[in-house]
């Protein structure tokens, strides 16, 4: 007969389900660590970078619609052609010339003005 401070057999150690459970978690743990380590790629770059133009594009068009009278755009990006900065009409229209991204060109639409996305 055993002690009752003696653990029993059957007791000893960890059970395989807690064993899974502690190895699911260190691989989630490890996974997230690994992510935050690598740089974003490029592709992914240059697609935050038009978005981000994208909206400057649009909150420039709301101003000049807002306030009535034209507004001028010159963004950070290189344009594709030499050519004029970006100017935004009261009434919502708009010209400017594209803009070349690494793998991207960005054209102004002149009756929405809005900037759309084009592979070069």
């Amino acid at each position: 007969m055993t002690s009752l401070s003696e653990p029993h057999p059957a007791r000893a150690g960890l059970t395989l389900l807690e064993t899974m459970v502690t190895l699911a978690i260190l691989s989630l743990l490890l996974t997230v660590v690994a992510t935050s380590f690598r740089a974003p790629s490029p592709a992914l770059q240059v697609r935050a970078e038009s978005a981000q133009l994208i909206r400057a594009a649009a909150a420039k068009r709301l101003v000049a619609i807002r306030t009535g009278t034209a507004q001028d755009w010159s963004p950070d990006a290189p344009f594709c052609e030499e050519g004029q900065n970006f100017r935004f009409f009261p009434d919502g229209t708009a010209v400017g010339p594209d803009l070349c991204l690494a793998s991207m060109r960005l054209s102004l639409h002149p009756l929405t003005a809005q900037l759309q996305e084009t592979t070069r």
